[in-house]
């Protein structure tokens, strides 16, 4: 299901990507460059959702273990800041050397298309999918009851909450920081060294907060590093020199890895709880929409910052591009920007994306999958699959299999099972619930097990 979109999407993704470095002739109509530009960064954003999806849904089926899903989704964050440093290094030193500027260009997006087209194709060869269909109920799902079941699922909505909400903070920094530097700071050159200080410290703490999850509950890691970081973000507002600025830098940065690592961690325990409700596996729609959440938030940190500069009456510097060195030393001195425009900046990048942390740690803190229930719904999820894999191999007819949209509607909130709905030798490891009255199969003798299948 996942390893086809990695095996054919990763050329198209490369061709486009190089496309997007290739620039059209100067004579060229500007809307014709327009429209070039705009098609090229479309298919490097299809290329990138189509692989993206694949290996966020592979998470699920590679592990169910509550701590090793934190132990990947750390790893490939890692994996990202490392690879993307490393690419970024390489651009600047082919950009900068002594090819003319379109042929170092169209080198570097030669030179990087070949490597996200062999990683992809690495991780086809290198892995394979645990799906069985035999294990997956046979009762055909609508796409329309699907996405409104999804879209319903209180758990998949926090999750989503928090992964939209903390990366738009996250954002809201990266985008502004230049104007902090140069109009709060007075040295656009100090953001070089904020933002290694930012990216270095995230390296260095995040396997701290793998090790955290590990001890504690995921979403206890979350309240702590996402306080960390909102502090960080409401300090930010009262910076008067570069020092100050630097330890902050280094503070955020040690914090807001938990922003990324832990919704990614927590999406397959929504997985599990959703096969536990419908029969079926779809860590491709969910997973879908949690990337739609990633692009969102990027899209709405960018428009927010135009429109709160617009509002207050920011001054854009005055384009200088084809201009000779001598005349840009006028035209790139330092533009004197107004009081309010001062406090919007200021804003942009410590209470604006302090309040949206703030609504992130909220949604975490609203997530009702803890670690007990997680294991719990591991469990149970692989006795149904075993269960539906013996039947579908005794009766290949599935009509006698219950009806998914039926437990749907019987379950239409995500909350932790009661006890008298667990096997008998969980039950007094879970909280205790008010007292139900049991079914009819529970009450004339029927085993803990049929009871679980009963209530599910």
């Amino acid at each position: 299901r996942r390893r086809p979109w990695l095996l054919f999407a990763a050329p198209a993704l490369a061709l486009f990507y190089f496309g997007l470095w290739n620039a059209l002739p100067v004579e060229t109509p500007q809307i014709w460059k327009f429209v070039y530009a705009l098609f090229a960064y479309m298919g490097v954003s299809v290329g990138i959702t189509s692989i993206q999806v694949q290996i966020g849904a592979l998470v699920p089926e590679l592990t169910d273990n509550y701590d090793e899903r934190t132990s990947v989704s750390g790893w490939r964050i890692a994996m990202m800041s490392i690879i993307g440093l490393a690419a970024a290094i390489c651009h600047s030193s082919l950009v900068s050397g002594s090819l003319e500027p379109a042929s170092s260009y169209r080198l570097s997006g030669a030179i990087l298309a070949i490597v996200m087209w062999a990683s992809s194709w690495t991780t086809f060869a290198g892995i394979r999918e645990k799906w069985v269909a035999q294990e997956e109920s046979q009762e055909r799902l609508p796409l329309l009851e699907s996405l409104r079941t999804i879209l319903r699922n209180k758990a998949f909505l926090y999750v989503s909450g928090a992964y939209l909400c903390g990366p738009t903070a996250v954002v809201l920094i990266q985008s502004n920081f230049y104007m902090f530097s140069k109009y709060i700071l007075g040295d656009p050159d100090l953001l070089s060294i904020l933002m290694s200080c930012a990216q270095g410290f995230g390296m260095l703490f995040l396997p701290v907060w793998v090790l955290m999850s590990t001890r504690f509950d995921k979403r206890f890691v979350f309240m702590v590093g996402g306080t960390g970081f909102l502090l960080a973000l409401t300090a930010i507002f009262f910076v008067q020199s570069a020092n100050q600025a630097v330890i902050l830098a280094c503070m955020c940065g040690s914090c807001v890895s938990t922003v990324y690592l832990v919704p990614y961690s927590l999406l397959p325990d929504v997985v599990d709880e959703d096969e536990l409700r419908t029969g079926k596996r779809r860590e491709g729609l969910f997973v879908g929409f949690f990337t739609t959440a990633l692009k969102f938030s990027a899209t709405s940190a960018l428009t927010l910052t135009n429109l709160m500069l617009k509002a207050f009456g920011y001054t854009a510097p005055v384009a200088t591009c084809g201009a000779e060195f001598s005349e840009k030393v006028d035209t790139l001195e330092e533009h004197a920007q107004t009081h309010e425009v001062l406090l919007c900046i200021r804003m942009l990048c410590s209470l604006v994306p302090a309040l949206f942390m703030l609504v992130a740690i909220m949604c975490v803190w609203c997530f009702p999958i803890t670690r007990r229930i997680q294991v719990e719904n591991a469990r149970l999820v692989a006795l149904r699959r075993h269960k539906r894999a013996t039947e579908l191999a005794a009766n290949p007819d599935p009509s006698d299999a219950p009806n998914p949209n039926d437990v749907m509607r019987s379950t239409a909130t995500s909350e932790e099972p009661a006890a008298d709905e667990m096997p008998a030798d969980s039950a007094d490891s879970r909280p205790q619930q008010p007292d139900r009255a049991m079914p009819p199969c529970a009450s004339d003798g029927a085993s803990a097990y049929t009871w679980v299948e009963a209530a599910l």
